[in-house]
């Protein structure tokens, strides 16, 4: 019997190493990256994991896909707001901070989300009548 999202922790549920794997190809990040961003990547496995339908899903893709999308997205504002510019002129030059990469980050994360959506609660709002 698969484990699912009502009995069990974000470990048995998602895999974090696949997750971190994703991450790292989506930002070309070098191997250890993850240490600096332990926090987030944690953040964003259990919030994907209080989203995931009460049903058995055996780690899927989409799921691991989110984690790691969402994660990313988080981190390219960090940075971006570490930066703390996103672009400046000097003369003919222009130097661009972040901005393009976290922009793109979120349309990762926007893709990830349409892509999970049969394995996610829908948290809606629906007016049924009075």
């Amino acid at each position: 019997m698969q484990p699912s999202a009502a009995d069990s922790g974000v470990d048995d549920l998602l895999d974090k190493q696949e997750i971190i794997a994703c991450i790292k190809e989506m930002g070309s990040f070098e191997s250890g990256f993850e240490n600096n961003y332990e926090k987030i990547i944690d953040y964003a496995c259990k919030s994907v994991e209080a989203s995931i339908l009460p049903t058995q899903f055996d780690n899927a893709t989409e799921l691991i896909f989110l984690a790691a999308a969402k994660a990313y997205y988080a981190i390219c504002v960090y940075e971006e707001a570490d930066l703390g510019f996103a672009s400046f002129t000097a003369g003919d030059i222009t130097v661009s901070g972040m901005a393009s990469k976290s922009e793109r980050a979120k349309e990762i994360y926007k893709m990830a989300v349409q892509g999970a959506s049969a394995y996610l609660k829908d948290d809606g709002f629906a007016f049924k009548g009075v």
